[in-house]
């Protein structure tokens, strides 16, 4: 990661930690991907049960790993996976 960007990225990991998971996360611009990663770091491990027996779905942000391209979607109350790729 280029020192531009780990500026960018350590920007947006200081947001997550604040407001939690980033809606505005995406892959076709640099903050978008500094946002999906700060939400990577957010994630947690599992699979999300939140919408079992909900009145409505959780809002779900999307995550990807700078370094091995995983990515998917979280869950904005638990923080775990909904969707993969």
């Amino acid at each position: 990661m280029n020192a531009p960007l780990a500026s960018v990225v350590a920007r947006a990991n200081l947001i997550a930690n604040v407001l939690g998971p980033l809606l505005i996360a995406n892959d076709c611009d640099g903050w978008g991907l500094a946002c999906a990663q700060a939400n990577f770091t957010l994630k947690q491990p599992g699979w999300c049960d939140c919408n079992t027996g909900a009145p409505e779905p959780p809002e779900e942000a999307y995550y990807r790993d700078a370094i091995t391209g995983a990515h998917g979607w979280i869950c904005c109350r638990c923080r775990k996976v909904t969707q993969l790729g």
